[in-house]
């Protein structure tokens, strides 16, 4: 099961879409989202006029909409 949370950083609002266990994680410069394994899966970096994004293999989707300001990040569960 998932689990749907909210964030405002950076005047970004961030959906996030993960599943239960995994811990989001901030910073001055960056949001980090790690597995219940504590391994990242998704890393949004913020510095200066650019934005950085990096994810694991298995990082279901990452989007972005910049005329709103919104970030979209959707984890789910691997199948086996």
């Amino acid at each position: 099961m998932n689990n749907s949370k909210e964030l405002i950083f950076r005047d970004w609002k961030f959906h996030l879409d993960v599943p239960a266990g995994h811990s989001i994680l901030t910073n001055e410069e960056m949001i980090s989202i790690l597995d219940k394994d504590y391994d990242t899966i998704a890393l949004i970096n913020f510095q200066n006029d650019r934005v950085e994004i990096g994810s694991s293999s298995y990082c279901a989707k990452i989007a972005f909409n910049a005329s709103t300001k919104e970030f979209f990040i959707s984890q789910k569960e691997e199948e086996l």
